[in-house]
């Protein structure tokens, strides 16, 4: 007998006898036997289409790997559930998002606008997870992509900056700002087009160019890292030229984190001269970013905007809604108002200050507790802390350096994101949030399976990307 719970272990029972009664139907199906490569697909086409695509269509491939994830269950032999001791506590928070929905006041709104968004972005994360635990090998590859389209999303970005477009967003408030220092802001494919959007999706997809610099460094690939560095810089610019001052709080808080985490891997597993050469990248990266700064005037005005407070139209606007969300937390601090932007207008307006009506709380934190009540809030506290008191454990114990590469980019990721989620609610956005669990369903099968996971394909992708890296340079240099 395992350590699995009695509804674990009776659920597993029930689909390994499934599983040998549709054995015969696998076998005669080529379609059945193809579940993993299927599911893989449409998580590639679910990175590719929340570049351009509506909410309703991300929703509708998310919602499909999840529908062939269960089936899977039922009809691959071998396959079982296995839930994480923290995974008990995302369970329980979907059970309180539940019971609050029905405590709401408008039950119909909080189930369809609130509840069925966070039950599918939970069940994706544990889709992800069964897939990752019978596909690990399929981990790399999947970064990779993600870094790819995460490039391709920061170019977009730069292109936007260097040349005319329409902007989108109007409350900038430039009253005590010249003209020449106003900052055009970026906002990519992504839709509803919005620049915090884009910078929300770039401070999340960094994990996975980190993860891949990373490799490159402690596995020696020079081409790799110089190609790494360079798609970090062209995301880093993309984030500044958004001018999400949320976003620029979490970057800054990541970059410090960052440089602690590595610093402490390359103590525990490498020489001193490693440890000097890092040092010198920091130091390198933090003067240019520093200049970068200070010799254009339009994002240093932007960054100092942040301390202005209530001399900044739209600081002042959130301290006013910030203000009348607490009041609606504090005469719903058990249960909550409901889950869903619906359910939240129509409370908000019996509490703004102002005459402007608000869809979100502007704060992940007030919005879950707001929404679904403070124990609903404590329990995805408890979620992310008890992932990373394992991570930390992970990155100071002899796991492999591949694996401790990826845990450590998703933890300064999650610094960027969790920063940013103080000042801002666009973390609930589909794009970001099936980007999110991709990441956290990785950390997990790692963190919990670590005496099996191994990564082996690395090196080969670094390679193979090497040499596309040579191939295209020395293209460029004889056609320049």
């Amino acid at each position: 007998m395992n350590n699995s719970s009695f509804i674990t272990d009776k659920i597993n029972s029930f689909l390994a006898k499934s599983q040998e009664f549709l054995r015969p139907l696998v076998s005669a199906s080529l379609f059945l036997q193809r579940f993993d490569y299927l599911i893989l697909l449409l998580m590639i086409l679910l990175l590719a289409v929340s570049l351009f695509a509506n909410t309703k269509v991300i929703g509708i491939v998310a919602g499909a790997i999840i529908v062939f994830t269960v089936l899977k269950l039922f009809f691959i032999r071998g396959q079982d559930i296995k839930i994480y001791p923290s995974n008990l506590l995302l369970i329980g928070f979907l059970a309180i998002c539940l019971i609050s929905a029905f405590f709401s006041a408008y039950v119909a709104s909080s189930l369809k606008t609130g509840f069925l968004y966070y039950f599918l972005y939970i069940s994706f994360y544990f889709s992800m997870v069964q897939f990752f635990r019978f596909n690990k090998n399929k981990m790399v590859p999947i970064i990779f992509i993600m870094m790819f389209f995460v490039a391709f999303e920061a170019g977009v970005a730069m292109l936007q900056s260097m040349a005319p477009f329409e902007a989108v967003s109007s409350w900038q408030d430039t009253s005590y700002v010249n003209d020449e220092d106003i900052l055009s802001r970026v906002y990519g494919t992504l839709k509803p087009y919005n620049p915090n959007l884009l910078c929300g999706y770039l401070l999340i997809g960094l994990s996975s160019v980190f993860t891949v610099g990373l490799w490159s460094f402690l596995l020696k690939h020079k081409k790799t890292l110089i190609f790494s560095l360079g798609v970090i810089i062209l995301t880093l610019y993309a984030i500044f030229a958004t001018g999400t001052r949320s976003g620029y709080l979490g970057l800054f808080t990541a970059i410090i984190v960052g440089f602690m985490l590595v610093n402490k891997i390359l103590k525990i597993d490498f020489s001193q001269k490693a440890q000097n050469l890092w040092k010198k990248i920091c130091t390198g990266f933090f003067a240019f970013m520093g200049i970068f700064i200070v010799l254009k005037p339009s994002l240093l005005k932007r960054i100092l905007s942040i301390f202005v407070m209530r001399q900044d139209s739209s600081t002042s606007f959130r301290m006013n809604v910030y203000g009348s969300v607490w009041q609606m937390f504090k005469d719903n601090w058990f249960s909550g108002i409901g889950a869903g932007h619906d359910t939240f207008r129509e409370v908000y307006a019996l509490y703004m200050k102002t005459t402007y009506t608000a869809l979100s709380a502007y704060s992940i934190y007030l919005e879950i507790a707001v929404e679904c009540g403070i124990f609903a809030l404590l329990f995805v506290i408890l979620f992310f802390v008890s992932i990373v008191k394992s991570a930390l454990k992970i990155l100071q114990g002899e796991a492999q350096l591949e694996q401790k590469a990826i845990i450590a980019s998703i933890l300064i990721m999650m610094t960027a994101v969790f920063t940013q989620g103080f000042f801002d609610t666009l973390f609930f956005r589909p794009q970001l949030q099936f980007l999110f669990w991709t990441n956290i369903a990785m950390m997990s099968v790692i963190l919990h399976e670590n005496k099996d996971y191994k990564i082996n394909n690395v090196e080969q992708i670094i390679m193979e990307l090497s040499d596309f890296v040579k191939d295209k340079t020395e293209k460029f240099t004889k056609g320049a």
